[in-house]
């Protein structure tokens, strides 16, 4: 798709699964201890000595502000990267993900983090540590939250995690910055082990459980040069304020190329902020039991163009005071969106830092973004929402020694295949995949 690669689909019942796997941060091998963040009982962890830094938004407003205005530039950009398909995304999610790699890098690479992601001058960690605890005030636990159903109050859970490979050593100001601002601390895997031992199926679980189940998997890939992986989970279960009718409308739903589809909708008369923009376009906020709100914004004709959001969300935000009853169809839906960061942000300006050579020597020499990626689901129905998102930055080694017997296939673009008797080297079935899809 020119921008990076992206996957939607639909998403099964709302509601978030049963927990994976009950997780806790321990000092290594100790267990009994726990965290928001969490990992899994019996791994090491290299664990800062800083403690976690008590930052209000009231105390960096500047870099606050900047920091709210880096994620919604960040959000826009990741919704045109397939402007005519279905698409969810966490922009806080990447920002915090790319955040923590920002805390390793240096030089000309720190430059272009900033520059191209909207990061603040000053007070960049103290920015990103003040929201994300106001986040965590609606904190909770995924896997309480029954499956089918949604929260009478919101529960967000915001999870940041550092896999690092077992014996790599890195930066302590990097891991101090990441335990101050981040409240994270690395945990040691074996990227090279496969089974239940290895880090993929440590990074798996804790995906799952701090998603609910929403999503299973880190959507990056781990090698034996994978040296370590920044992990950003967010999560939300949240109920409508007023919830809509059980019963839904069937209706027609216009597609950009002028083709009707069938969808169900929800249709209520309600008082809700309402703002029309200078462009024309309408937009309404549906606000869910506490904190939250969908703003849903409707262009004239066309498409709207999301870098229009910062003046939307100052229409609303004033017209949340003078609410006017607003006869509401909604349709309800469920999408899954997967989206190759690494070469997206790459032609969005981040030439050097993915590339073969970037200056991450505040985390360890001879470093670079082997991978990163970003996978978010939501449902939207008459009781409310549930989302989830995961972003993955997967940290390599360059000069990392590969066994000689190690033989590395990864078949993760286009291939063909068949399918033969060998006894007759008859081809019984041939093929090719171009897009192997979500899989069974």
């Amino acid at each position: 798709m020119g921008r990076g690669s992206m996957r939607t689909g639909g998403r099964g019942s709302m509601g978030a699964r049963a927990s994976v796997a009950g997780l806790g941060i321990m000092l290594l091998v100790l267990a009994g201890c726990t965290s928001p963040n969490g990992t899994t009982p019996g791994l090491d962890v290299l664990e800062s000595r800083a403690p976690r830094a008590a930052v209000a938004v009231t105390d960096v407003p500047v870099a606050a502000a900047a920091t709210v205005a880096a994620a919604s530039g960040l959000g826009a950009r990741l919704m045109d990267a397939a402007p005519d398909e279905n698409l969810v995304v966490s922009p806080i999610s990447v920002l915090v993900a790319f955040g923590m790699l920002r805390e390793g890098a240096a030089t000309t690479t720190a430059a272009e983090l900033d520059a191209v992601l909207g990061f603040p001058a000053e007070q960049r960690g103290e920015a990103m540590n003040a929201l994300l605890r106001q986040l965590e005030l609606h904190d909770g636990d995924p896997g309480e939250v029954p499956a089918g159903e949604v929260p009478d109050v919101p529960v967000l859970r915001v999870a940041d995690q550092v896999f690092l490979q077992e014996g790599f050593a890195v930066q302590q100001p990097f891991l101090d910055a990441l335990a101050t601002h981040y409240g994270a601390n690395a945990v040691q895997v074996d990227f090279t082990a496969t089974g239940r031992a290895g880090g993929r199926a440590v990074v798996d679980d804790w995906v799952a459980e701090h998603t609910g189940g929403q999503i299973e998997a880190a959507p990056v890939p781990f090698d034996r040069s994978t040296r370590l992986a920044l992990l950003n989970t967010v999560y939300l279960a949240a109920a409508w304020q007023e919830p809509f009718g059980d019963g839904t409308s069937l209706g027609q739903f216009h597609r950009p190329d002028g083709t009707m589809a069938t969808a169900r909708f929800l249709e209520e008369t309600r008082d809700l902020a309402y703002f029309v923009g200078a462009d024309g376009a309408a937009a309404v906020r549906i606000p869910y039991t506490a904190d939250f709100a969908m703003d849903v914004v409707l262009a004239p004709e066309g498409r709207w163009a999301p870098a229009g959001w910062p003046a939307v969300a100052a229409g609303l935000d004033a017209a949340a005071g003078a609410p006017v009853p607003v006869e509401l169809t909604l349709p309800t839906w469920e999408h899954t969106t997967s989206l190759d960061l690494r070469s997206m942000l790459r032609e969005a300006g981040l030439s050097e830092t993915l590339g073969v050579a970037p200056d991450l020597s505040g985390i360890a020499p001879g470093l670079y973004v082997s991978a990163a990626a970003h996978e978010a689901t939501i449902t939207v129905d008459s009781a409310g929402t549930v989302a989830a998102a995961v972003t993955s930055v997967a940290v390599g080694e360059a000069s990392a020694e590969v066994t000689p017997d190690a033989v590395v296939f990864r078949a993760d673009r286009p291939f063909a295949y068949r399918i033969v008797h060998l006894p007759t080297a008859v081809p019984v079935f041939m093929g090719q995949v171009v897009d192997p899809g979500e899989g069974e």
